[in-house]
């Protein structure tokens, strides 16, 4: 399965980058913000909202039976260069309690990262049953951080079963997570930065 994963992750990047020939220039472009302080992390989110990471762990695949190792799956949101929203799947992977992105190179999210640090994870969909669909979902909001340490490289890309030198790493901190379900009518969870929870 994490073969195939992959090669679906990098298939749209493949084509998204074909398409858009001129994506180069958004190396070129100065961030819309200044420097910001990096933020709540995985582990730190995990021990103020336990139930809420506890999904976000099955909704993203993480840690699950048919996900590639700690690594799974979600659809990574980021800012283009003319300030328009861009979608690609990815596969997150949390190691020792951070949230990590592996981004080819060659992808267009990188670009955005590197311009634009702020991001939105949404969990994947899950499938259609015989009898029905559950859209239960989480998305969390925040800011990348790009990752320097080539030992930390290594180890996210062999989580999510890719080659080190044809990415970089951003581990991802949250500013906001929400989380929808349906369980005893429908309700919208939401944990901001500052703590609160509506």
């Amino acid at each position: 399965m994490r073969q195939s994963i992959h090669e679906f992750c990098t298939g749209v990047d493949d084509a998204w980058t074909r398409s858009r020939p001129g994506t180069d220039r958004a190396r070129q472009q100065e961030p819309t913000e200044g420097d910001h302080e990096p933020m709540t992390t995985w582990s730190d989110l995990e021990g103020l909202r336990p139930e809420l990471i506890a999904r976000a762990r099955e909704l993203f695949l993480i840690e699950q039976p048919d996900a590639p190792g700690p690594a799974g799956l979600g659809y990574l949101g980021t800012i283009r260069a003319d300030g328009g929203p861009r979608v690609h799947p990815i596969s997150p992977a949390v190691l020792d309690g951070h949230l990590y992105a592996f981004v080819l190179r060659r992808s267009p999210k990188s670009r955005d990262l590197e311009r634009d640090p702020r991001f939105a994870l949404h969990s994947w969909p899950r499938p259609f049953e015989a009898d029905g669909f559950d859209d239960e979902e989480i998305a969390f909001t925040g800011r990348a951080e790009l990752i320097a340490d080539p030992a930390l490289r290594e180890r996210v890309a062999r989580a999510v079963g890719d080659d080190p030198a044809s990415g970089i790493v951003f581990e991802l901190h949250v500013e906001t997570a929400l989380h929808k379900h349906r369980t005893g009518g429908l309700t919208y969870a939401v944990w901001r930065e500052d703590g609160k929870l509506t």
